[in-house]
């Protein structure tokens, strides 16, 4: 049984790893199985991507230091 709760526990992990969803069966199978929880997930990694990024560009190039 699917259990929203328990999935969305578990997206700082996934995310901070760089767990891909699709590679881990599992989590796939419960992000198929619940729009909801599925669209909560790519909505963080997206923002997690562009913080990322944002941030990459906002720090100095290597030969300022």
């Amino acid at each position: 049984m699917h259990n929203c709760r328990e999935i969305k526990e578990r997206f700082t992990e996934l995310l901070l790893d760089g767990v891909d969803f699709r590679s881990d069966e599992a989590i796939s199978a419960e992000l198929n199985r619940c729009p909801e929880c599925r669209a909560e997930f790519e909505t963080l990694s997206a923002t997690l991507r562009m913080t990322s990024r944002a941030t990459d560009a906002a720090a100095p190039a290597d030969d300022y230091w």
